[in-house]
């Protein structure tokens, strides 16, 4: 596990010039007296107290780093009780921070020892190693910070920036390192999430303002309701080629388009299985689920390719990710993502954050269901994750918090030979459809509930 806070010191330099030579003051705080330049570099050298400093510096500095990565096992103390390092911290060190940290720049011996004099370290360079140490801390996702990681691994692999390319010319661009191709199609997938996704998709703005006209009205439920069954054209999506915006009735021609000609183009070649997605015209209120599935999808699938990248980058095990990404990938977005968490717990230590997945995985499971089953299933299984240790009462009070009014599939529970059935309800040889109500989730949850844990 990567703990970062040892590195409180060293983060965020500003002395005010990116220049300026880093000491450490009695207070254990960063100061400057001097800037780096050719010019002075030798005259640096030759001075006794600023070569002391530097060396304290550059301890300080490798000792934090080694908290941070769990490497203390490799600090060690000479014979005059001064701070050495031994060569197995440093090959470590080198291999998890690259060409940032500079190892020559520390001036320890190559068989380990004590820092010798060498280079001063600037602010430059101290920040250009804080943002390479920094790509290892576990972060909940947002684009800002899952972009901060992703310029570290394309600096890492020697990547150019891929915005604007096609697939066929990122294929030809890295013919030769898969590694590198997929985390093209991570930079493309968070370009998309950033700056297109929330306008692909969206309420035609005439009937969203009628929705708003109901609030607070006697019968506010009652007139949504029949606004939202009432409306054709609920829906909208932006056409690439003319920037105009046209009728979606989530058809199968509309989903094969937006899959195939709009997605996949986007994503440098990945696809997501919008047709999965379920969403009635007539009777869904929004079009939101079918975007929070893209989003969830695409997160799931950036996350734990970033996150897989460091963590074996930290546990030397860079060549299983990269065997890895070679041979079992996955083919879809969707699958990608989970294949890339089922190799974070196969092959590394410490464990999957699993209720962070749990909540993008029940957004792409929920919105594919198409069942009461399937719908209440999805959410008990999320809500168990990030609560092991609840009753059922709990849970039940969630998933009506979260399921009453989406709209699924009716189901009945039949009882045969002691086992318990679950059928979709049919009228007219057609499944029944309609809200989710509070005594569903009381008429089945339960024993939903009882055959996830087994009872």
């Amino acid at each position: 596990m990567v703990d970062l806070t040892s590195l409180n010191t060293f983060k965020n330099v500003n002395l005010g010039n990116d220049n300026a030579i880093v000491n450490l003051n009695q207070d254990n705080k960063l100061t400057s007296n001097a800037t780096f330049s050719k010019a002075n570099i030798f005259r640096f050298l030759r001075s006794s107290s600023t070569q002391a400093n530097n060396n304290l510096v550059r301890t300080e500095l490798l000792k934090s780093l080694g908290k941070a990565f769990g490497l203390e096992q490799g600090i060690g103390a000479g014979p005059k009780g001064e701070v050495t390092f031994s060569k197995d911290f440093m090959d470590k060190l080198e291999k998890i921070l690259g060409p940032s940290f500079k190892r020559e720049d520390f001036g320890v011996p190559a068989e380990g020892g004590a820092v010798k004099s060498g280079k001063p370290l600037t602010q430059r360079r101290i920040n250009q190693i804080m943002t390479q140490a920094s790509a290892y801390e576990t972060k909940d996702f947002s684009i800002d910070a899952y972009k901060s990681k992703l310029a570290v691994v394309m600096k890492d692999l020697g990547m150019p920036d891929v915005k604007g390319k096609t697939k066929e010319q990122l294929d030809q661009m890295f013919a030769n390192n898969r590694t590198a191709r997929i985390f093209a199609d991570v930079q493309k997938s968070l370009d998309f999430l950033e700056n297109e996704l929330d306008e692909l998709l969206k309420n035609n703005g005439k009937y969203e303002y009628e929705l708003e006209l109901t609030e607070g009205a006697e019968d506010e439920e009652a007139q949504r309701q029949k606004i939202i069954e009432g409306t054709t054209n609920k829906f909208e999506m932006k056409d690439p080629a003319t920037g105009q915006y046209v009728n979606y009735e989530h058809s199968d021609e509309q989903k094969s388009n937006l899959r195939d000609n709009i997605l996949w183009p986007r994503l440098g070649g990945e696809t997501i299985h919008v047709e999965r997605v379920f969403i009635n015209p007539q009777t869904a209120e929004s079009i939101k689920p079918l975007k929070n599935y893209i989003a969830s999808t695409i997160k799931s699938f950036v996350k734990n390719s970033i996150d897989s990248y460091f963590e074996s980058k930290r546990q030397g095990k860079i060549e299983a990710f990269n065997n890895h990404v070679v041979n079992n990938a996955g083919a879809c977005m969707e699958d990608k993502g989970k294949k890339f968490i089922e190799f974070r717990q196969r092959h590394l230590e410490g464990p999957v954050d699993r209720a962070l997945e749990a909540n993008l995985n029940a957004v792409i499971n929920g919105n594919v269901a198409k069942t009461q089953k399937e719908q209440i299933e999805s959410e008990i299984t999320r809500l168990v994750a990030l609560n092991p240790e609840g009753e059922w009462e709990d849970y039940a009070a969630e998933l009506k918090k979260t399921l009453v009014g989406k709209y699924a599939t009716v189901i009945k529970v039949k009882v045969e030979g002691g086992r318990r059935e679950y059928v979709e309800v049919k009228q007219d040889g057609k499944p029944v459809e309609r809200a989710i109500t509070a005594e569903d989730i009381d008429r089945i949850g339960e024993e939903l509930y009882n055959d996830i844990l087994g009872l």
